[in-house]
């Protein structure tokens, strides 16, 4: 299975980490709850082929960061950020496994911006870069550093885009090919962007409906404390509530439910489904139009005539410019004269497609079943779809 970072958005934040640090510039790589900060490691570490890295050992559980990072460092760390040495492993990495139980973050993190601030001044005064430090913290919010110190926040689990989402999508839903893992890998990201906490939530809930979504987004905001009017705040980027991506802002759905109701839940799944539906629909409506030219001949579109004139100069160019209100008529005229006893099928299915095609146009989101009732009227008529 893809693992995230090895996600196109992910994997290009990790190569910047491992420049930073291989210019000697620390990183605190903020990875929330669904990244695994060893896997972050792995692809910086990787990802600029650093020679050397020294991680702060287990032993280190319930040691003061200062005293940590001395033991991996080899050197007083005290003593450096009193400017009493310089003489380090330039060439190193310090790497500090939150995971293996370093303690309080915060505090590694309050250690670090001394020890920055400390490399920054040793590097303006000309002595040798000092080993950069990279921090994997399973958090999402820190304050941001000082210009004058060497240490950066990279927003790991903010990096997965739209497209890394639908990528690991695919990827848990395996080979299979049906109506439920389709659905999903078009509305989940639309719906959770690139948060995988949502994304999880909404694994289930997505194909049950909008308000089962809406129910699972204030149950999230909730736990992370949001309230309306959050969005105001200084640190609204930072915890999540908007994100900034093309110079377009967009809140958080979860935030977005609290502050306005399920409309913000039906605009992002209708979103979603135009990409899903509309080629979908599309062929469905050209595979209704070939079958009635084989059961009815040449000049159908024309001999059950569309109400619209427009639309009769269309079809008579191409009956393929038929579209599903007049097909679900002509099935419905031709099914009067008995000799086509497949008919009432295939009404069906220009109806519900028809029905469906409207719901979009006007920006309402289609149900799940919906879209599954349709696939199962098109098997019955014998249709051949490509389900997409």
């Amino acid at each position: 299975m893809t693992t995230v970072c090895g996600l196109p958005g992910p994997a290009r934040r990790c190569a910047h980490i491992a420049g930073r640090l291989a210019a000697g510039s620390s990183v605190v790589a903020l990875t929330g709850a669904y990244i695994d900060p060893v896997e972050v490691r792995d692809a910086v570490l990787g990802a600029a082929s650093l020679r050397h890295h020294i991680p702060v050992p287990s032993a280190a559980v319930g040691v003061a960061p200062p005293r940590a990072l001395s033991d991996a460092l080899g050197a007083d760390v005290s003593m450096l950020l009193a400017g009493g040495a310089d003489e380090l492993p330039a060439s190193h990495v310090v790497y500090v496994d939150v995971d293996r139980g370093v303690g309080d973050p915060s505090s590694w993190y309050q250690t670090l911006e001394r020890y920055s601030a400390a490399a920054h001044a040793a590097r303006s005064v000309g002595r040798d870069p000092w080993p950069a430090v990279l921090l994997c913290w399973p958090g999402d919010g820190v304050a941001t550093p000082r210009p004058d110190v060497l240490l950066e926040i990279e927003h790991l689990h903010r990096a997965v885009h739209e497209i890394d989402a639908r990528c690991m999508v695919r990827a848990r839903c395996g080979d299979t090919e049906d109506a439920v893992s389709r659905w999903r890998e078009h509305v989940l990201p639309a719906l959770a962007g690139g948060d995988l906490a949502l994304m999880d939530r909404l694994w289930d809930a997505c194909v049950l409906g909008v308000e089962e979504v809406a129910k699972r987004c204030v149950a999230l905001a909730a736990e992370r404390g949001w309230q309306p009017g959050d969005q105001q705040a200084p640190d609204a980027e930072l915890r999540g509530i908007v994100s900034r991506r093309g110079g377009e802002e967009e809140q958080h759905l979860a935030f977005a439910t609290i502050a306005r109701g399920v409309a913000p839940v039906e605009r992002r799944l209708w979103r979603g489904l135009t990409g899903l539906l509309l080629p979908f629909l599309d062929d469905v409506r050209l595979a209704l139009c070939e079958r009635y030219e084989h059961d009815f001949g040449a000049g159908w579109a024309v001999r059950w005539p569309p109400s619209s004139e427009e639309e009769l100069t269309l079809v008579r160019e191409s009956h393929l410019q038929c579209q599903l209100g007049h097909l679900e008529a002509v099935a419905r005229e031709a099914g009067r004269t008995g000799r086509h006893p497949g008919l009432p099928r295939l009404s069906k299915v220009a109806q519900r497609a028809r029905i469906m095609r409207n719901s979009l146009a006007h920006y309402r989101p289609v149900a799940f079943t919906d879209y599954r009732n349709l696939l199962t009227e098109i098997e019955r008529a014998g249709l051949r779809v490509s389900a997409r």
